[in-house]
């Protein structure tokens, strides 16, 4: 088991961040409400449901590094890759200038590096 963390510390980070981030939004709606950076977010859907989208992909890309399924491994990191990406371009276009916005670029850029070395 301690390999499997090492060897995936990457995999895992984003899963445990991607996971927390996702039940922060269900659990607490209203802090999507009470601030600017998410005003575009709310726009196109709930905190709610992106929250559940976080939640879900999290675990599916979890429950593939520790059976080491690699379609499930790519599947959820694809969706985390897109569902982090998006959101630092809405955070971007919401024009607040924050440092919230490095939270889901840090992500995005952690995706796309675990990405080319799960793929190539």
């Amino acid at each position: 088991m301690k390999n499997v963390i090492l060897a995936k510390a990457d995999s895992l980070l984003l899963t445990t961040i991607s996971i927390i981030y996702g039940w922060q939004l269900v659990s607490s709606p209203e802090l999507v409400e009470r601030y600017e950076v998410y005003r575009l977010l709310t726009e196109f859907t709930t905190a709610t449901i992106v929250g559940l989208l976080f939640l879900f992909w999290g675990v599916v890309k979890l429950i593939g590094v520790m059976t080491n399924n690699g379609i499930i491994k790519k599947v959820s990191l694809l969706s985390l890759s897109f569902l982090w990406t998006v959101l630092w371009v809405l955070f971007i276009l919401s024009s607040v200038n924050n440092t919230i916005n490095l939270l889901p670029l840090s992500m995005a850029v952690l995706s796309f590096i675990i990405a080319r070395r799960e793929v190539y």
